[in-house]
């Protein structure tokens, strides 16, 4: 059976089933996130970042195939984002920043790397999040254990 057209015409809404649409490891996409849509031959559209190379590409070489693409309300799926924090070191550092992403946002986590030299530490913490809204509370009260210097959302290279 051959799959349902896509209207070019139309903004073309991301919705939690994922029917109809992809997104792919070049960019990492996740609701909140600025992209567009490209309509492959099998008349799937795969999400790609506004400032993903790959999209770049495809907007030159195949603009006739970009649609426009909206997430809708994402609270069902989670995507795992890395968020790198820096600061300054010091006993229970990690317990308070954990206390602020798991106790605080309920949010699980797959993986926590963290060096530490000369008193300054960087971490990164990989977390399940629903969308950028929720990155960015995190970021912003992480930023109030008085220690840290930075939190930022890891962007994944493209290969």
């Amino acid at each position: 059976m051959p799959a349902q057209r896509v209207d070019r015409k139309k903004t073309f809404i991301l919705t939690d089933d994922r029917r109809g649409y992809e997104l792919p490891a070049c960019c990492h996409p996740i609701p909140g996130d600025d992209v567009l849509g490209y309509v492959n031959d099998q008349e799937i559209v795969v999400v790609h970042k506004q400032q993903c190379p790959v999209a770049a590409k495809l907007k030159t070489s195949q603009g006739n195939r970009i649609i426009s693409v909206k997430w809708d309300t994402h609270k069902l799926q989670s995507f795992e984002e890395v968020i790198e924090i820096r600061g300054i070191d010091r006993k229970g550092i990690l317990i308070d920043i954990l206390k602020v992403i798991s106790d605080s946002y309920n949010v699980n986590m797959s993986r926590i790397n963290i060096e530490s030299n000369a008193g300054i530490f960087i971490g990164q913490f990989y977390i399940y999040v629903h969308d950028t809204d929720e990155i960015e509370h995190i970021r912003r009260d992480v930023l109030r254990i008085k220690e840290i210097n930075t939190v930022v959302r890891i962007e994944t290279p493209t290969p």
